[in-house]
């Protein structure tokens, strides 16, 4: 046996060996307790609101008196004939007691007031003052099952001096089954010793209040809700309760919630005037996760936070799934926290420059922030039909979510790993959604956008990155260039410019996929060879056709030249001085001369090897200089024509 039990079992001892001592002889004279209402408020409560509040308001303490003496009339009245001439009808207490075994799983007739009542020879009075704010029996106390039917029972009994054996074994029987309460050892002490001080009050002819709440669990935070409220008069036996509407009464109930319910308000919805009434208030509780934030989390707060829920779960103060909560959002603290010291560690470095290469530090990063999201992606899937989950602890797993992300905006590169991950887990855990070509491209930039360390190659996040690299490209290589390159490749040339291999020659340039990229690459390349060797045979054509044109052209020009030079020098023999206008004209006719020894080179050139942009280039340079030449052969000729024209 324990050290708990051993004192739990001399208390006992200890109680009842002092009840014994009790000299009075009481007779219980018949009082009703009659439920008014019984009301349950409109809250929703789910498997995990396992706690229990209740709260006790006794109003009209005032009417006791009324209602004593009431009772001591009838009383006298039926035992007229049994007693003898001029014997009163002694009452010395007054208790109300609760029937705990909806809230606490077992028959715990419990007193929570004890009045004293005064007896004179016309009437007795109960002395009981008014000011009697609430009686809070039981705080947050864990319910021995899941159940929405709370419905703790009232009773008031009235002793006199006859009969101890009824008391005696009230209080034995209470004594006894708190000894069997499931709930943790303080809570049933706690009781005890509240007995304890009904029995003192009682020895010493006070009154008895109940002060010593129920409670286990003062650190715990808790949400609370209004559960029911049910409503009992104190009424002579004798008095018939007709059924009344109580619509408008309840109605006016559903107003109320935990936070605005207190004695004033209560008073003055069930405004009931006659006799002592009581309402039971009865709240359930469900346990809250502490909050967290981003900032304070470190591995010591961590182990803290994991030991704090292995001791309430020993003391049965959390249950099991709060616990399993626990733990697993600990787990996932410490994914976040190795996140945020590597994030750490590399601003550190990039703000003194240590290394250059900052590649292992992204990898790191990555891979951290990776087992975050799978993490939350494991939690969402596992508890998804978990209220608690769902109700309070999904909203933590939110918040750090939101602090990663928070850690990843301080520089590009930050920035650059988070774009990455959840690109990376968008397409790991929703592959089914339709990808256009411009989210395609968006995806392949982030996630060709880290750097990251040739030595990782074989990890598990960089053949991650890699396969979603592929489906993406092969996806995207299908879907935007197969089309175009089999254009590309079917097309017959007509000597005009195509606007469909423009396009696509500009779309390489921009795409972020590598295979598409070089994929087109070839295709254009094949295009090119098709267009070029189809141009060359336009451009050879009309070199030819241009050529026996330049021949003629040629022929004449040289003709005209020799005409012009035997004149001049039949009229200007080599030692003669020349006229300054005839010495321009022979500078002229050198020139011409030079360019066209020049142009006959050219008409001599063989383009056998030339791409079709130097036949074209090569046409256009004969066709400038044969128009160059005729130009200043027919400048010459219109200044002296007779030296132009012979035979």
């Amino acid at each position: 046996m324990n050290t708990v039990a051993k004192m739990f079992a001399r208390l006992i001892i200890y109680l009842l060996l002092v009840i014994s001592t009790i000299q009075q002889l009481w007779a219980q004279v018949t009082i009703s307790t009659v439920p008014l209402v019984r009301h349950r408020a409109n809250n929703q409560f789910t498997a995990d609101w396992l706690y229990l509040s209740t709260d006790l308001y006794l109003y009209n303490t005032n009417k006791f008196d009324f209602l004593i003496n009431q009772l001591r009339s009838e009383q006298e009245k039926q035992d007229k004939k049994k007693r003898k001439k001029g014997k009163d009808v002694d009452i010395e207490n007054l208790v109300i007691s609760i029937n705990m075994k909806a809230l606490l799983g077992r028959d715990m007739i419990y007193p929570i007031y004890s009045f004293l009542i005064k007896n004179e020879k016309d009437k007795a009075s109960s002395q009981i003052s008014g000011g009697y704010e609430v009686v809070r029996i039981i705080k947050d106390l864990p319910l021995q099952q899941s159940t929405d039917e709370l419905s703790a029972e009232i009773k008031a009994e009235i002793f006199g001096k006859e009969d101890e054996d009824k008391m005696l074994k009230q209080v034995s029987d209470l004594l006894k089954n708190a000894e069997k309460l499931n709930n943790p050892p303080a809570a049933v002490l706690s009781m005890v010793a509240e007995l304890g001080n009904f029995i003192e009050s009682t020895l010493n002819q006070k009154q008895f209040v109940y002060s010593n709440t129920i409670r286990l669990y003062d650190e715990t935070p808790f949400n609370r809700k209004l559960h029911s409220i049910n409503v009992f008069q104190f009424v002579p036996s004798s008095l018939e309760s007709g059924s009344n509407d109580n619509s408008k009464l309840l109605n006016a109930l559903d107003t109320l919630t935990a936070e605005n319910l207190n004695r004033q308000t209560l008073e003055k919805i069930l405004n009931l005037s006659t006799y002592p009434y009581l309402v039971v208030v009865n709240y359930k509780s469900k346990y809250l996760a502490e909050q967290i934030t981003g900032d304070e989390i470190d591995y010591k707060y961590i182990e803290n936070r994991r030991q704090k829920a292995i001791t309430r779960y020993t003391s049965k103060e959390i249950p099991e799934e709060i616990y399993q909560q626990e733990m697993a959002l600990m787990d996932f603290l410490v994914l976040f926290v190795d996140f945020k010291n590597d994030i750490q560690q590399y601003e550190l470095n990039y703000k003194s420059k240590v290394v250059d290469d900052f590649s292992q530090s992204f990898f790191r990063i990555m891979q951290r922030y990776r087992f975050l999201k799978n993490a939350y992606a494991m939690r969402l899937k596992s508890y998804a039909n978990t209220p608690v989950f769902s109700d309070q602890y999904k909203t933590e797993y939110d918040k750090i979510g939101f602090n990663a992300e928070v850690y990843l905006q301080s520089n590009i590169h930050l920035r650059n790993i988070g774009n990455l991950v959840n690109t990376l887990y968008m397409l790991e855990h929703e592959r089914a959604m339709n990808q256009d070509s411009a989210l395609r491209e968006d995806y392949l930039r982030k996630l060709y956008a880290v750097q990251l360390p040739a030595g990782e190659s074989n990890s598990e996040e960089v053949r991650a990155v890699n396969f979603a690299i592929s489906q993406l490209e092969n996806s995207h290589l299908q879907k935007e260039f197969i089309p175009e390159i089999k254009y590309l490749d079917g097309i017959k040339f007509t000597g005009q410019t195509n606007t469909n291999a423009e396009l696509l020659i500009q779309t390489i340039r921009n795409t972020n996929c590598q295979i598409c990229r070089d994929s087109a690459a070839l295709a254009v390349n094949r295009y090119l060879v098709r267009k070029e060797a189809s141009l060359l045979i336009q451009a050879t054509d009309s070199l030819a056709r241009r050529q026996a044109n330049w021949n003629i052209r040629f022929f004449f020009l040289m003709k005209k030249r020799n005409c012009f030079q035997t004149a001049f020098d039949t009229q200007y023999p080599a030692d003669a001085v020349l006229p300054a206008h005839i010495a321009h004209l022979q500078k002229n006719s050198e020139r011409m001369h030079t360019n066209l020894l020049q142009l006959e080179k050219m008409l001599g050139q063989s383009c056998t090897t030339c791409t079709s942009q130097q036949i074209w280039d090569f046409i256009f340079e004969t066709d400038t200089r044969m128009k160059t030449i005729e130009n200043e052969m027919n400048t010459l000729c219109d200044l002296m024509p007779q030296w132009c024209n012979c035979n």
